[in-house]
């Protein structure tokens, strides 16, 4: 509620400033909110909105010539672990002169991604057209789902890749611990990428929760991989 507070009169300031026609103005204005407000979707939203709205590709070697500075300054931030809002700022600063640029969305999704913000994450995935999307894209979009929670969304994803690859083991694990999660909370029912049927995780036993004992930890340590690995095996047969 403190944020909608901070952010409503500076929504309608950009409004007013949309409907006289300063649209540089306007995207200066909402890449502000989102300096101190990054996560916030409606914001982002309507700034991708209105850049490519009225976006018209007037490309010019001095237009060139800066988006690739711009493109350059992003990299550099990123080799240099620069602060995850200052990378941001500049990937917005490219999108504004590339607004359709799959390479400017996939940055924004992996520094989203490393900074916990996964709804940006997966807004960002999103805007890249299916077609143009890597693996790489779909496995970091089923991740960010996951890491929302929406559980169901992660598996299909995941699902897709296991269309491609039945091997892809790293889907496969997005699969096993969207099931497991949703384990947790309650009893669900997961289609595997087969459509022969589907994984039920077990039910959480209370009375088989234990305290470790740390002095056995190494050892118990590689027969609960072990046992973990078996399981995981046996969901994927």
């Amino acid at each position: 509620m403190t944020e909608e507070i901070e952010i409503d009169p500076l929504l309608e300031r950009v409004k007013t400033v949309s409907s006289d026609g300063d649209f540089q103005y306007a995207e200066f204005l909402y890449r502000e909110i989102l300096k101190k407000f990054p996560g916030n979707l409606d914001v982002r939203s309507e700034l991708h909105r209105l850049r490519k709205l009225i976006h018209f590709n007037p490309w010019t070697v001095t237009a060139l010539i800066k988006q690739m500075f711009i493109f350059l300054k992003m990299k550099y931030l990123r080799r240099k672990g620069a602060p995850a809002w200052r990378i941001l700022e500049e990937i917005e600063r490219f999108l504004d002169g590339s607004p359709f640029s799959a390479a400017g969305y996939r940055n924004l999704s992996e520094v989203a991604f490393a900074a916990k913000l996964y709804n940006v994450a997966e807004f960002a995935l999103l805007a890249i057209p299916q077609e143009r999307r890597f693996r790489a894209d779909w496995l970091l979009l089923a991740s960010s789902l996951f890491e929302e929670k929406k559980f169901d969304d992660a598996v299909n994803v995941a699902n897709f890749l296991l269309e491609v690859d039945s091997d892809d083991e790293e889907a496969k694990d997005i699969v096993w611990r969207a099931s497991v999660d949703k384990s947790i909370n309650k009893n669900v029912s997961l289609m595997m990428v087969d459509g022969c049927g589907s994984f039920v995780p077990p039910k959480v036993d209370v009375s088989q929760i234990v305290v470790s004992n740390p002095k056995k930890e190494g050892e118990n340590g590689a027969k609960d991989g072990e046992r973990k690995s078996k399981g995981r095996e046996e969901l994927f047969k």
